[in-house]
C-alpha cells in the first residue's frame, strides 16, 4: 500500500468519525427532548380530568423547559457545524 492509498482511507476514516459524532449529539438532543415532551403529552391527553389552571404551575415551567432544551441544543448544533 502506498501513501496515496493510506491518506485515502485516513480520509474516509475521519468522515466516518464526524459522521458517528454528528448522529450522536443528534441522538442525545432527541433524548433530552423526549422526556418534557412525554410529560407535556401525557398532561394533554389527561386533560379532561382536571381544570388546566390548576396545574398551570406544572406547565409553565415543562413548556418553559421545552423550549430551553430546544435553543440549547440548536445552539449547540450551529456551533458544532460553524466549527467544521
Amino acid at each position: 500500500m502506498d501513501k496515496t492509498d493510506q491518506i485515502a482511507i485516513n480520509e474516509v476514516q475521519l468522515i466516518l468519525a464526524e459522521k458517528r459524532t454528528a448522529l450522536a449529539l443528534m441522538r442525545t438532543g432527541i433524548a433530552v427532548l423526549a422526556l418534557p415532551l412525554t410529560v407535556m403529552s401525557f398532561l394533554i391527553a389527561t386533560s379532561k380530568y382536571y381544570n388546566i389552571f390548576h396545574i398551570l404551575h406544572f406547565l409553565i415551567p415543562l413548556a418553559l423547559l421545552i423550549v430551553f432544551f430546544a435553543c440549547f441544543w440548536g445552539a449547540i448544533y450551529l456551533l458544532i457545524q460553524y466549527a467544521k
